[in-house]
């Protein structure tokens, strides 16, 4: 099946796409928020405000300045579908543009398109069915696969046997994979994520009476994330406080993704031991790392370091590229060279969304 597939991970913050040829060849791709912007129904019939949109009653990725429309008054209802809480269910409907606008963006007809599609970070079956049911009933692709985020972050590592540290907002997820297969009684779901280490922050942060700016108070976190916040790898290492927005932010703020730690590296530890005793030496050589919360400076280090403490025979390699937050997307597009993997519109046809069970590893 020698065709440019469509690659999609969505994820709680943001949406990556890209075409597997591009991805491989050029590691080009698409990113954008997972968030739709929706113009609040009493909005909808004031023909002022409709025609400065242009018509537009929602707005997705390049084409929603989320900050411009988060200062709007309040005529926008903010969407982010991956975003779960209190056990609620997924947005589907907003899903469902996402999807639509990624289809757009890359000019491509989705009746003529496979798709490849990472799973939800919560991975369960009914939504794993749902969105099979959304690519071949509402979009009427030609073939379709949902793949494991695990089995990608090993793909992409150019292995096929591994295991797969994923971390992102809504979840953290250690996967072994044997020979391009999920050990599924091996893997372990974690309880902290990047919504933990952001609700954290904000407490924190308020506690030095800091006043976040209203709607933009996500933003002001994130910038405090991705530009101060590392990992101290030595327990005497001096931590270098900051200042922000006249603030001092100092440890054990700058260090907050230490939070993780050290139940990552213990987690990991017992799931390559649940796993047969042959696989232990490749398994603890091919530690394969994916997602955002991988990105803060020290996590490879600080990983090491506390599995080693564990004492471990074997020797401990983790693999940690740098453009890792695209990990998923690099081994979607090498999965997708696979003519097997793929399940078919006439097999959907046939079996309906439960054809997934059988050809979902």
């Amino acid at each position: 099946m020698d065709k440019n597939n469509l690659i999609i991970d969505l994820g709680a913050c943001y949406c990556r796409a890209g075409l597997s040829k591009e991805i491989i060849d050029e590691n080009k791709n698409y990113t954008f928020e997972s968030c739709v912007a929706y113009l609040k129904s009493k909005y909808e019939k004031d023909e002022k405000i409709i025609k400065n949109l242009n018509g537009k009653k929602f707005f997705i990725g390049k084409n929603a300045d989320y900050k411009k429309l988060e200062m709007s008054k309040g005529q926008f209802d903010f969407k982010w579908p991956l975003k779960i809480k209190d056990n609620n269910y997924l947005n589907y409907d907003s899903i469902e543009n996402i999807f639509g606008h990624v289809f757009s963006e890359f000019n491509v007809d989705p009746c003529e398109q496979n798709v490849l599609l990472a799973e939800f970070q919560i991975d369960s079956q009914p939504d794993n069915e749902k969105a099979t049911q959304i690519m071949f009933e509402t979009f009427n692709v030609p073939n379709f696969y949902l793949a494991n985020i695990g089995v990608l972050t090993v793909l992409s590592a150019e292995r096929s046997t591994g295991i797969a540290i994923t971390s992102g907002e809504s979840a953290t997820q250690i996967i072994p994979v044997f020979e391009g297969c999920r050990i599924s009684w091996a893997s372990k779901k974690l309880d902290y994520s990047g919504k933990d280490l952001t609700e954290y922050l904000i407490k924190e942060i308020v506690k030095l009476d800091y006043k976040f700016n209203g709607r933009l108070k996500n933003e002001e976190i994130k910038e405090i994330k991705d530009k101060h916040c590392y990992l101290a790898t030595n327990e005497n290492e001096k931590i270098s406080p900051y200042f922000y927005q006249g603030v001092f932010i100092r440890n054990p703020l700058v260090n907050c993704p230490g939070i993780l730690f050290p139940d990552i590296a213990k987690e990991c530890f017992n799931s390559i031991n649940k796993c047969d005793k042959s696989l232990h030496k490749e398994l603890f050589n091919s530690i394969c790392l994916s997602g955002g919360n991988t990105m803060f400076k020290g996590f490879p280090e600080k990983l090491k370091i506390e599995l080693e403490k564990l004492e471990s025979k074997e020797e401990i390699n983790i693999i940690a590229p740098p453009e890792r937050e695209y990990s998923i997307l690099k081994g979607g597009a090498i999965l997708s060279n696979n003519d097997t993997i793929w399940i078919t519109r006439e097999e959907y046809e046939e079996n309906g969304s439960y054809c997934i069970k059988w050809k979902y590893f």
